[in-house]
């Protein structure tokens, strides 16, 4: 029986510079339980966009959640996407995943969290426009079983910049583009006879300055019972540039 795989994390970033004072959040957040089902699969999807004379930006991400089953079981998935950017003179943000699993009779289960955002000092197109949206969504497959499933979000974006008065950069054609794409990935794990009861929490989130990579860090827990024997693990880890 294997508890726990390796997990892969790839970050990849190009540069950029900002000014200004503007600051955006936004969240979506997930809740199913499922009951009497071979299978519970759950995948929760944030996009945030805000444009303002100092500030243009764009994020999305998404977490995928996925246990099997065999001849029934209960399953309890949440997840949670935060984005979070700002414009105090230099660019900086952060972004956050999070993943709670518990089900009976397992026979496999499999994580998956992937993101993007985009930043720019200001929208080219049009330095006097302000703008603001967030989408969120949702999507359960609860197998033939009873459920219920629940969706929320929520976005603040605050700016006190006067477009009139918005002082608008000299550009340098390589920092037109700025994108950061983030991966985090568990190997599927995968049971020759199906587990009792299965838990796992993962928390994996990273942060920005001026768009350069600041910090990433992950948490994962998983506790798996079989019969009267339980088997329990963690693992953290944390880089800072």
């Amino acid at each position: 029986m294997r508890v726990m795989g390796p997990i892969l994390v790839s970050i990849m970033v190009l540069a950029s510079q900002a000014s200004g004072v503007t600051e955006t959040s936004a969240f979506t957040n997930s809740f199913l339980v499922s009951s009497f089902s071979d299978l519970a699969a759950s995948r929760t999807i944030s996009e945030n966009f805000v444009t303002t004379p100092d500030l243009n930006y764009k994020s999305n991400g998404q977490v995928d959640s996925y246990v099997t089953q065999p001849g029934g079981g209960n399953a309890i998935i949440s997840q949670e996407i935060n984005s979070m950017a700002q414009n105090i003179g230099k660019l900086g943000g952060m972004a956050s995943f999070n993943s709670k699993v518990t089900a009976t009779n397992v026979g496999s289960s499999s994580l998956i969290m992937k993101g993007t955002s985009t930043t720019e000092v200001c929208n080219r197109q049009d330095n006097s426009k302000i703008e603001s949206r967030t989408f969120g969504l949702g999507i359960a497959k609860p197998g033939e079983g009873e459920y219920s499933f629940i969706v929320n979000g929520e976005q603040e974006s605050t700016s006190n910049m006067v477009p009139a008065l918005a002082i608008i950069p000299v550009y340098n054609n390589e920092l037109l583009n700025k994108e950061l794409i983030i991966s985090f990935e568990q190997i599927p794990s995968e049971f020759e006879k199906p587990v009792d009861v299965i838990q796992q929490e993962v928390n994996f989130d990273y942060g920005t300055y001026n768009n350069q990579p600041a910090f990433y860090n992950y948490d994962v827990t998983n506790t798996i019972a079989v019969e009267d024997t339980t088997c329990s693990s963690s693992m953290s880890f944390s880089h800072v540039n």
